[in-house]
């Protein structure tokens, strides 16, 4: 049976096994964590990321796999005119970020709703890299056409059979079309409430109850082994 890892910032009191961090994030217990750049800086001017992020990158260290600098499409997903192509831009990051260690997980990029994008960078990745580890752009994640992301996401199977991938930022419907073709993903929705006229959770009992209730939507295919990780952890 397939089995897919859920990466999340949980409440510490669940004991998730696999958390995704941002690197100013305080570490939490677990047995896998990824540790991720964060990108909603880049909506402010200019667009790009700092030194200092740049300097904190490279000071963390963990056992688990840290993400390489990238820039989603600020203009198809914001309509921000960033004045430069983000595409160009996530290459030259991973050129000068990624050596090829293996906690490294560079991220697949490309123009919002832009198959032949994500192509061609799944493409270069192959060509220049070919990583055992890769990330997918929330950019696929969190659209809303399922037939895309399926589209997207088995081109990037087909394209690294071998390889580890993690589709950042997943929506629970695309989860359910592609989860076959994917190896983890990871989401905060279960913040927000399963049930209609609630707010989001503003309290210590109220994230551990909406993220177990967010847990148990999933429906996991998890195989009795994972289970066990799972629950006792």
């Amino acid at each position: 049976m397939v089995f897919q890892r859920f990466y999340t910032y949980p409440p510490i009191e669940c004991k998730h096994p696999w958390v995704l961090r941002r690197l100013d994030w305080k570490p939490l217990p677990c047995k896998h964590e990824i540790v991720d750049v964060g990108i909603l800086d880049l909506l402010e001017p200019p667009h790009k990321h700092t030194e200092d992020k740049f300097k904190l990158w490279k000071t963390i260290k963990t056992d688990g796999w840290k993400v390489v600098f990238d820039c989603f499409d600020l203009k198809g997903e914001f309509d921000i005119d960033c004045g430069f192509d983000t595409v160009e831009y996530s290459k030259e990051l991973l050129e000068q970020f990624y050596n090829g260690e293996p906690n490294l997980m560079p991220v697949i990029q490309g123009f919002s709703n832009n198959y032949n994008s994500f192509k061609e960078y799944t493409d270069y990745l192959n060509k220049e890299f070919n990583p055992k580890i890769i990330g997918v752009s929330g950019s696929v994640g969190r659209n809303k056409d399922r037939d895309f992301v399926y589209k997207v996401l088995k081109y990037i199977k087909r394209t690294f059979p071998d390889s580890w991938i993690h589709v950042f930022a997943l929506h629970k419907n695309n989860f359910k079309k592609c989860h076959n073709l994917i190896d983890s993903f990871d989401s905060m929705n279960w913040t927000r409430p399963r049930t209609s006229g609630r707010g989001s959770c503003k309290n210590k009992a109220e994230r551990i109850e909406f993220f177990w209730d967010y847990v148990a939507t999933l429906n996991l295919p998890f195989n009795e082994k994972e289970q066990e990780v799972l629950t006792c952890f």
